[in-house]
């Protein structure tokens, strides 16, 4: 047993502990979402989306991860069984308004955006693991490596967990 007593008094410098403003949330850009979640998610607090096998899971993470680049976050976007073309096009769609099916058509108008999109401040990395022996050792050997190089993420999203082994 620890004989160290490290216990706090819940009414113990409540001055000091109501001088930072504890939550700042960073919108999903899902207007209902953003509603019950109070704002968003705020820094050290996990989101998990369950549904079925193709309603749209990587759809919704790609949607969070635009919307919070667009409000000057950085964004790291992790995931394992998609072609990062795939989502690419399907921020594209995010920016534009354009149907997935349609961005063909429209290549200069989404060049022309996406020059724009690079000046703001807010960048989104995405980050193709192996669906076979990525461990969380791995990713936050990565998400350090990027901090070095000088991004630090201020969300991270992961498509799918269960993708990622134990360690």
């Amino acid at each position: 047993g620890n004989s160290k007593d490290d216990s706090i008094d819940v009414l113990d410098d409540v001055d000091n502990v109501l001088l930072d403003d504890f939550r700042n949330p960073i919108p999903t850009g899902i207007d209902g979402l953003d509603e019950i979640m109070d704002g968003g998610l705020s820094k050290g607090e996990l989101g998990l989306i369950l549904a079925p096998f193709g309603v749209g899971k990587t759809t919704m993470i790609t949607k969070l991860a635009n919307t919070a680049m667009n409000l000057g976050y950085n964004v790291l976007q992790i995931f394992f069984e998609d072609n990062p073309k795939v989502i690419q096009r399907k921020h594209l769609a995010c920016w534009s308004g354009i149907e997935l099916n349609d961005l063909s058509m429209h290549r200069d108008m989404l060049k022309e955006m996406v020059n724009d999109i690079k000046n703001k401040k807010g960048k989104l990395l995405m980050k193709k693991f192996s669906s076979d022996g990525t461990t969380i050792p791995i990713i936050r050997t990565y998400i350090r490596k990027k901090i070095g190089e000088g991004f630090k993420p201020d969300i991270i999203l992961l498509d799918y967990i269960d993708c990622v082994e134990a360690s």
